[in-house]
């Protein structure tokens, strides 16, 4: 799983200035400026709760800190840009509430002796801001089985302007180009020696 990180920053590459201009066969990205002053401002609701059996087991742990986002001057955007994330933190306790279900519904004998507590954490980092541009990276970690846990990296682009989550084909010139070159850079990657025990 951990391969996705590749993806996720080169991305986020795309929409940096000094990636602009074409290397190694990649279609420069849109350009985009970069002002001294964020248009928004940006606060992460930190949360840590843990889930209790009946028989006092912790039986699942939530840790996540979805942001939260102010834009004086453009509030529209940032309501906007605050649903999407409020929308996601509605399924991130869902999906917990589910699996804390199943737990006593499959598995009841977990909640009879003392067990691990299983983990499902969601964490975002702001990682570039500008007067157009919010872009976060979210990985996502959960140890629900009790054996090898799962890391998901996402990559989450705003246009400051209209509120929109920014797609691949906002950013580059060359969609098919891009894409060629994503799959190359990929396979080069996954083929690295170091991500052999992955």
């Amino acid at each position: 799983m951990k391969r996705h990180l590749s993806i996720s920053f080169l991305f986020f590459s795309l929409l940096f200035p000094g990636c602009s201009k074409e290397v190694g066969g990649l279609p420069p990205a849109k350009a985009v400026k970069t002002p001294s002053i964020p248009a928004a401002e940006v606060v992460f609701q930190d949360r840590l709760e843990e889930k209790i059996g009946e028989n006092g087991n912790y039986l699942l742990t939530l840790v996540s800190n979805f942001p939260t986002i102010t834009m004086d001057s453009n509030p529209d955007a940032a309501i906007k840009i605050n649903g999407y994330f409020q929308n996601e933190e509605i399924y991130f306790n869902e999906k917990a509430d589910k699996f804390f279900a199943e737990v006593f519904r499959e598995t009841p004998s977990l909640t009879s002796y003392p067990v691990p507590s299983y983990i499902l954490d969601s964490h975002f980092t702001l990682i570039f801001e500008n007067d157009q541009i919010l872009s976060f990276v979210r990985t996502d970690y959960e140890n629900t089985t009790g054996q090898k846990a799962n890391t998901l990296w996402e990559a989450y682009n705003f246009d400051l302007d209209t509120g929109n989550l920014l797609s691949f084909q906002d950013i580059v010139t060359d969609e098919k180009k891009a894409l060629v070159f994503l799959a190359e850079y990929l396979t080069e990657q996954m083929e690295n020696p170091q991500y052999e025990n992955i």
